[in-house]
């Protein structure tokens, strides 16, 4: 990465140690699922599956779809919990309230303004009473705000990253596991086998089943050895339990949103810098 002072608008994170912070990232979860749903029904079909993810859209601050052939998009304010519906040149042009509706009612809402049916993507997601139809619960507006400044923090780092490295993939939100990330790509596409193609993963994922808080993740694949790990900065460190990869908490932050700035950007920096090194490329 470059300057963390190249990180313009950062502002601070909340640890996301709280139940109420968990509860507000499952419901986000699911929801996250009808935009996604739009590119999944009415958008052309990629290989990768691109037409189901999301992308931050920094000056909205809204997780959006992908566009469609007619040039809107569906999109999920994180923060107001509202379902909209944005035209070609980025205006809302369609919304609705999700507190207190099911997400059928919303998937009916949406296929309805964009004109076609809606299916929800298949994915196993973790249980919570919204996936057996019950109605959006009324989250705490803050902890909604807290997990909107994960998300926009964490495309501030992924593009920053992707300016730097010539082979990184487009940031997007993968609705599955609810993480933002990049992929840089070390191997020439076609030149190995897909499962030994050398890559370094860059993401943020706001908590999952295996660790309960927000954390940024580097992950090298091949996975290296774990007694060749080095010492990371930014108060980072390595995973080897079930995956290798170097991890920086939310409850490991620290100070104001400059001071976690910072830290974030050493973290990024040591750890992608490692991964290349252990993946024998060199550093960036």
């Amino acid at each position: 990465m470059t300057a963390a002072r190249d990180l313009e608008g950062f502002e601070r994170l909340a640890s996301g140690d709280s139940s109420a912070f968990r509860e507000a990232r499952l419901v986000v979860h699911w929801l996250a699922q009808l935009p996604s749903a739009a590119g999944a029904s009415l958008a052309p079909a990629m290989d990768d599956f691109s037409h189901t993810s999301l992308s931050w859209l920094a000056e909205q601050e809204l997780l959006a779809g992908v566009v469609l052939p007619d040039e809107r998009r569906a999109a999920l304010d994180v923060g107001g919990l509202r379902l909209l519906v944005l035209a070609a040149d980025g205006t809302v042009a369609g919304e609705m309230a999700l507190r207190g509706a099911t997400l059928d009612e919303a998937r009916s809402w949406l296929g309805g303004e964009l004109g076609g049916e809606v299916k929800l993507p298949e994915h196993e997601l973790p249980v919570h009473p919204i996936g057996e139809g019950a109605p959006v619960p009324d989250v705490a507006t803050s902890d909604l705000n807290d997990l909107a400044r994960w998300f926009g923090n964490a495309a501030r780092v992924l593009d920053q990253v992707t300016a730097l490295h010539e082979h990184a993939a487009e940031v997007r939100c993968w609705p599955h596991h609810f993480d933002i990330a990049t992929l840089i790509s070390l191997d020439p596409a076609g030149a190995t086998d897909a499962e030994e193609a050398r890559s370094v993963g860059v993401g943020m994922t706001p908590g999952d089943g295996g660790v309960s808080v927000p954390y940024f993740y580097i992950t090298p694949w091949p996975y290296p050895p774990a007694d060749q790990l080095p010492k990371l900065e930014g108060g980072g460190h390595w995973n080897t339990e079930g995956w290798v990869g170097a991890l920086l908490r939310g409850d490991e932050l620290h100070g104001d949103a400059a001071t976690q700035r910072d830290q974030v950007a050493a973290f990024v920096t040591s750890a992608v810098s490692a991964s290349l090194t252990l993946l024998s490329v060199g550093t960036v």
